[in-house]
């Protein structure tokens, strides 16, 4: 019994979890003696009764223990790659506006008589435009192609780290996935947009613009 005692206050004196040792001890003590009348005696008889289970329960607070600090893990970096995945259409957001403005801007511009330099300056501001404009949304494309692939290795450490937890892992990376895929779509679908916008924009040039369409038909003419 005296190393049961010996061993129950190492248990409760030793780091880590002091304190919490202390509240599972005392509750496995309440457990045991409450139905008792005669307590102390009950104490003293259920010595090693009340080792086991303290250490059984300590066993199964540290099993949660490690779950909710790896949930929060888990949690903490879901969070930080579904920000950095945001900031990717974020960057580009006020920019995007332009798109409409330009195909206004173009059609406001574009003069009917007369206007071959002023309509081909037009054409031209539009195309460094769309040119810019593809190559930030290609840019934006690759960062979050190289976050997905940090996203699938930090995903690969954690199920091998946590195996027992490998579809709670896969279960909370799967919103980060969807939400990769929505924005890749999402910038492929810009890119469509500017190649229309920069061919309504060809369009109108070359059908009000009076000296180009002579050339066209001259040239088209002389083939």
């Amino acid at each position: 019994m005296s190393s049961t005692s010996d061993g129950l206050i190492d248990f409760t004196q030793t780091a880590p979890h002091e304190d919490n040792k202390r509240d599972i001890l005392r509750g496995v003590v309440i457990d045991i003696v409450k139905n008792n009348d005669c307590k102390f005696t009950a104490l003293i008889r259920s010595v090693d009764l009340i080792s086991r289970r303290a250490i059984d329960n300590y066993a199964v607070f540290v099993s949660e223990f490690s779950f909710d600090k790896i949930r929060d893990e888990i949690e903490r970096r879901k969070s930080e790659f579904i920000m950095r995945i945001n900031k990717t259409f974020a960057d580009i957001q006020d920019k995007l506006l332009g798109i409409p403005i330009a195909v206004i801007i173009a059609s406001a511009q574009i003069d009917i008589k007369n206007g071959y330099i002023k309509n081909t300056a037009v054409l031209f501001g539009i195309s460094i435009f769309t040119l810019l404009m593809g190559i930030l949304t290609k840019n934006q494309i690759h960062n979050l192609e190289v976050i997905k692939e940090e996203y699938d290795y930090q995903k690969e450490i954690l199920e091998k780290e946590y195996a027992s937890l490998h579809s709670k892992i896969s279960s909370a990376f799967e919103a980060i996935n969807k939400r990769c895929k929505c924005l890749k779509i999402t910038f492929y679908a810009i890119s469509v947009i500017l190649l229309l916008n920069y061919i309504f924009t060809y369009i109108l040039y070359y059908k009000w613009t009076p000296k180009f369409n002579k050339a066209a038909i001259y040239l088209l003419e002389t083939l």
